[in-house]
């Protein structure tokens, strides 16, 4: 489960779109943080683990996607066994309520910070070094 402790009035969000994804980040250094669905609903976050002081907190990866094997082909290992368990996890929370408990929503159910839309050359931009 995700929770702030402190800096909340430093998470900022960005989406390309009005409607895209919620790519979440820390406005004092522009890092990435997590990227969520539009919806408090769809209780589910991408986590950049690479941002975290220790990674070794997190379970121990079951998932492989888009690996090479010997023969150089893109295999991945686990991924029906993943949306089973992201399906079922959403399902139990929509069941429960417990979807109301999202730390990227307020009460009324809207994002805990303003959305920035970059205009269309800024995101071209953004698209451009999407992989450096």
């Amino acid at each position: 489960m995700i929770t702030f402790e402190t800096g909340l009035d430093r998470v900022g969000l960005l989406r390309l779109t009005p409607r895209g994804l919620m790519r979440w980040y820390a406005t004092c250094c522009g890092a990435p943080l997590f990227n969520t669905l539009a919806s408090r609903r769809q209780k589910a976050a991408g986590v950049a683990v690479a941002r975290l002081d220790d990674p070794g907190r997190l379970p121990p990866a079951r998932i492989r996607l888009f690996r090479r094997d010997a023969a150089g082909k893109v295999r991945t290992e686990g991924g029906g066994r993943m949306a089973a368990g992201i399906f079922t996890r959403m399902a139990a929370a929509a069941l429960s309520g417990r979807w109301r408990d999202n730390p990227f929503f307020d009460k009324a159910g809207r994002p805990i910070a303003p959305a920035r839309i970059p205009a269309p050359d800024e995101r071209a931009a953004l698209r451009d070094h999407a992989g450096d």
